[in-house]
């Protein structure tokens, strides 16, 4: 599904190749999910140009999609899609800044992570996060039209995993 490249040893190129790829890619992922209530791919900023994909992000609406967001994403793994809930709490709330564990890096004393509240990074940790690795962008044409009929099929039967509940949740 994915191809394994050391960017340190691949030419300008292989780079190039893999970087329109994965744009690629996820424009169709995009138009996928498009079609579907309660999905929400993240939105390019008005001034990109290209976008690496560290992770495709999707905002889920459960009110919309109608079923809890953990039952979503383990039915999304149930039919072969790595998706993640994502963070379960926003990065500043991440022991490295709590604890200010910077390494060898100097930091203003002055910030105070522990005093920090973002509520609406709050609610889309807790409630509306998901997402896919990069990697999973480097997939072949065929594999992310897969993907899209994944999201598409739990949409779908979304009724049903209220029903019957999904294997571990």
């Amino acid at each position: 599904m994915r191809e394994n490249v050391d960017f340190r040893f691949a030419g300008i190129e292989e780079v190039e190749r893999l970087g329109f790829g994965v744009e690629e890619n996820a424009r169709r992922l995009r138009e996928a999910l498009a079609e579907i209530p309660g999905l929400e791919p993240q939105p390019y900023g008005s001034h990109t140009t290209r976008h690496a994909y560290h992770l495709f992000v999707i905002r889920y609406d459960e009110a919309v999609f109608g079923v809890p967001r953990s039952v979503f994403c383990k039915a999304m793994q149930a039919e072969g899609v790595p998706l993640s809930e994502g963070y379960p709490v926003p990065l500043y709330a991440q022991p490295l800044f709590t604890n200010r564990a910077f390494g060898p890096f100097r930091v203003s004393e002055a910030m105070d992570y522990e005093r920090v509240f973002c509520p609406n990074a709050e609610h889309a940790c807790r409630r509306q996060g998901t997402w896919l690795w990069q990697g999973h962008l480097l997939a072949s044409r065929e594999e992310i039209e897969r993907v899209g009929q994944a999201f598409e099929k739990v949409y779908q039967y979304r009724e049903d995993l209220l029903r019957v509940g999904v294997e571990g949740s």
